[in-house]
């Protein structure tokens, strides 16, 4: 009985699992990773056990948030794994950050079995286990874990290939139970990550109809077709209880006007430089070292080569050459709208660019890597097949290892987290409401005129569903009673003498409802705050208060009860096909791949745990707090905290390309370091401008540096901040510098007792045309510069000169432009200057490019009829030859008349 049971088990599924458990290992210490976005996620957590605890078991409205003015937080950020997690939380309580990293660890070991499963129904045991490494071990996977700490994204970027899986399983052997079980993946990867859903849902329509065309013959592609897309249909059902409130109550909110800086996606694009990149070994001497928004060069490449073997191959089946031709279509597409060129796309699609991060498309980009992996080992001879497999698991993993541990320390957290700990966290890191942007403030509220002030803890030191009164009037009595009709609500006594608007301390939004002795009353937004607001009569009432939802929310709920029925119904019939038409299973055979492969997983794991980590620098590297390994030039400026003194130090940069085009972005890492206690988060300013200030070619702000409070750093580590500054795509061909100001309140003076320093020139290439109004002149200064046109015109008091150059040789030095004024063949005064001023002199000039000189000089007092032009060395004072066109020339000047 036991030997048939282990002939009918999958290995290679339980490889694929044992592949995930490296990864899982370094961060189960049941403390909480120090990432960007790890405690807000605990704390949505947390809010999530609030509201299951009061019975909501699928919330809304979160009282306790933004300081206890409530916030509707889990309406419109999708709520999956908050409730999941939080349930439990509420009824089993214990340590809540164990059930963090639980779910974390589900998201990671969800990773690895959904890519083997999608494989196998195109490719053969060893492919899939090594697509299902590829997938597992990715480097978006790494960002997540221990920089970002964004388990919903992490757990839903996992479940694309699941619901990819679950429609090509469906595609080929249609069933009732399979519907279903497609229907609640697709369903529950739009409840838990609504971003990671965007581009997700067009995906899986998408192949919904392509799998049920490969899979079918000719006659049936239309009915496979129509299941696959009716089980999408369902998961969409079920998932209205989130996104049809949240489409049609976002209205209410104040998202459009923080989709910018920061969060406007056109600040988000990566470079496709960056997408191409290796992984690089990152600095443990770094608080947040670099981690670049990469595909994974390995992954990459093992999937061209597999698209490009597979599409030569005539022995694959229409359904595998089918993958390999949609994927290989596919991928290069979103790897483009990763990038600046796509904004076009992110602008005009609506609500894309509400993604804000387009990057969000390597969680699709992994998947599309599959195919092209598993089918690479099938295109080679047999005796090559296992061979080839092992080998790109191995060179995937080992390329990820740099990538694979964590680089800074995790975060202690007191027990129990309660409503409190969270106003605490809000109150402290400026988060209220649980997001980084504010973005779902009701647009009834002014909150940026509140003060950041918690409200008395001691109210909140619990998971109950709470909320009070704001101050009332002399002469009103209200007493709060410690129950109330309503789960969602609060009972007050109230006895006054005369009529008041009596203000809760919760914001306003639809859904509040209120009953003043058992009868309907309205509410309203009332002051700057937009609080919820009901009039009050004078005499002795009972007021019932509490958030019964909306239209769109019941509607949302009930949606989803009817595709949850459905899916039941659904799975109850293929429960009693499968009783009706009981056959055995045959074993599975050819297991011996999927054997070497778990047994090395999980070797790798123990050798991992007991000598790699703790006992080397393999893959770990850490460099001197004040030589950062990724430093190319050493910058050493220190800031002056007002009122404190010199707290934080820039001890240089790296600058990826010092030669920029016009609407090219500048890339630049500043690393930084404290030199004691900060007890502020300063801002960064980077300008780039011309010598002369007078022209600004791209700007940034960069708010909190390094997006950390710098306290964080310690003393033991460096900060490195990754830049992307903009440069303005109309941009002339000029020289720019890098102006670098560090401000709070006040701006921090530097060492130099200066308010900004220059950090360095660049050389920004812009295109430049002549006017169809200048005059043409062809005219040659020296072998180097031409001058093409001109433009001359002249008021009262000033002569105004517009000159083309273009540039045939970059001159090797800088000359001066001879401005002369003559009059009846005689020298008046001269007007002197660098062609361009000194923003762009002419040994800074390029082969190729076209300038326009623009000058203002005033006339003599005397009048002119000439104006002489040339260009000479300022050093010896000899002129530059004059050649070519139709003017007069007189000693190398070129004489061009003021008409009158």
């Amino acid at each position: 009985m036991r030997k048939r049971l282990l002939q009918h088990i999958d290995w290679g599924f339980m490889a694929a699992v044992a592949l995930t458990l490296p990864i899982l290992f370094p961060f189960l210490n049941g403390q909480l990773p120090d990432t960007a976005d790890s405690q807000l996620h605990l704390h949505r957590m947390v809010s999530a056990a609030l509201s299951i605890n009061n019975g909501i078991f699928y919330p809304r409205w979160s009282p306790h948030l933004h300081l206890g003015y409530g916030y509707p937080l889990h309406n419109f950020y999708a709520p999956g794994w908050h409730i999941i997690a939080g349930g439990l939380y509420s009824v089993f309580g214990g340590n809540a950050v164990h059930f963090w990293l639980a779910a974390q660890t589900v998201g990671v070991m969800l990773t690895a079995p959904g890519a083997y499963l999608f494989a196998r129904t195109f490719a053969s045991r060893p492919g899939a286990l090594a697509a299902a490494a590829a997938y597992a071990w990715t480097p978006i996977r790494f960002r997540e874990i221990w920089d970002q700490g964004n388990v919903s994204q992490l757990i839903s970027m996992a479940l694309i290939a699941w619901g990819f899986w679950a429609i090509a399983s469906l595609a080929r052997r249609p069933s009732p139970g399979k519907v279903a079980l497609a229907a609640l993946i697709i369903g529950f990867t739009v409840i838990n990550h609504h971003p990671t859903a965007f581009y997700f849902i067009p995906a899986i329509g998408l192949y919904a109809v392509l799998a049920g065309w490969l899979a079918a013959e000719k006659k049936d592609a239309s009915r496979r077709i129509s299941i696959c897309i009716a089980a999408s249909g369902i998961g969409i059902l079920i998932a209205a209880v989130y996104w049809l409130p949240a489409a049609l109550e976002v209205k209410y909110t104040l998202l459009d006007k923080f989709t910018t800086g920061q969060f406007d996606i056109a600040s988000n694009f990566t470079p496709l430089r960056e997408l191409l990149s290796a992984t690089p070994f990152l600095d443990r001497g770094a608080y947040v070292p670099f981690r670049p928004m990469n595909i994974g060069i390995v992954h990459l490449t093992a999937a061209l080569i597999g698209f490009l073997m597979a599409a030569r191959s005539r022995k694959f089946s229409r359904w595998q050459r089918g993958h390999i031709i949609t994927a290989g279509i596919a991928l290069p597409i979103c790897i483009y709208l990763m990038t600046a060129s796509s904004e076009w796309f992110w602008v005009h699609v609506p609500i894309a660019d509400k993604l804000v991060y387009p990057w969000r498309l390597l969680g699709l980009v992994a998947v599309l890597t599959i195919p092209g992996i598993a089918l690479l080992p099938e295109t080679l001879p047999e005796k090559w097949r296992n061979t080839s497999a092992i080998s790109i698991l191995i060179v995937v993993i080992v390329s990820m290892l740099p990538a694979a541990y964590p680089t800074r320390d995790t975060i202690p957290f007191e027990q129990p987290i309660t409503a409190a700990t969270a106003q605490e966290y809000e109150r402290r890191e400026g988060v209220p409401g649980m997001v980084s942007g504010n973005e779902y403030l009701p647009e009834w509220t002014t909150f940026q005129k509140r003060p950041l002030i918690a409200p008395d803890m001691s109210l909140y030191e619990n998971l109950d569903w709470f909320f009070t009164v704001n101050d009332m009037p002399e002469g009103v009595s209200v007493q709060q009673s410690d129950s109330a009709e309503h789960r969602t609500g609060e009972r007050f006594s109230i006895d006054s003498d005369f009529a008041f608007p009596l203000q809760i301390r919760q914001m306003y939004f639809p859904g509040w409802k209120a009953a003043l002795n058992g009868e309907p009353i309205e509410t309203a937004p009332s002051g700057d705050e937009g609080l919820l607001t009901m009039q009050i009569p004078a005499g002795s009432h009972i007021l019932e208060v509490w958030y019964g939802g909306t239209t769109a929310q019941h509607l949302g709920d009930s949606a989803a009860l009817f595709g949850i029925l459905i899916c039941v119904f659904l799975f109850v019939w293929e429960l009693r096909r499968k009783i009706k038409n009981r056959h055995p299973a045959p074993p599975i055979q050819h297991q011996r791949f999927a054997f070497g492969v778990l047994a090395l997983s999980l070797g790798w794991m123990v050798f991992n745990q007991v000598y790699l980590i703790p006992k080397t620098d393999w893959f770990r590297p850490r460099s001197p707090v004040t030589e950062p390994a990724a430093m190319q030039t050493r910058y050493t400026e220190q800031f002056f905290q007002p009122g404190i003194g010199f707290r934080l130090e820039l001890m240089g940069y790296t600058l990826e390309n010092e030669n920029l085009n016009a609407g090219d972005e500048l890339d630049l890492m500043l690393f930084w370091r404290t030199l004691g206690p900060i007890d502020a988060s300063p801002a960064l300013k980077i300008v780039l401008t011309s010598r002369d200030q007078q022209h600004v070619y791209g700007e940034l702000i960069s708010s909190p540096i390094t997006g950390q409070h710098p306290a964080k750093w310690g003393l033991d580590h460096y900060a490195v901040e990754r830049l992307r500054i903009p440069v303005n795509a109309d941009n002339a061909p000029t020289i720019a510098q890098i102006r670098l100001m560090v401000y709070g309140d006040e701006i921090w003076k530097t060492g130099s007792d200066t308010t900004e320093i220059i950090l360095r020139e660049i050389h920004i290439d812009g295109q430049q045309t002549m006017s169809g109004d200048a005059v043409k002149a062809e005219t040659r200064f020296g072998e180097a510069i031409q001058l093409i046109g001109y433009m001359l015109e002249r008021d009262t008091s000033n002569v105004y000169l517009q000159l083309y150059w273009a540039v045939r040789e970059a001159p090797s030095q800088v000359y001066m432009l001879a401005l002369h004024y003559w009059r009846d063949g005689k020298f008046i005064e001269n007007h002197d200057q660098p062609p361009l001023g000194i923003n762009y002199q002419t040994s800074e000039w390029r082969k190729g490019e076209i300038l326009q000189s623009y000058i203002g000089i005033p006339l003599p007092d005397n009048d002119a009829d000439e104006l002489r032009i040339g260009l000479y060395d300022p050093e010896s004072g000899v002129r530059l030859p004059v050649q070519g066109g139709n003017y007069n020339v007189e000693n190398d000047l070129l004489i061009l008349k003021l008409k009158h």
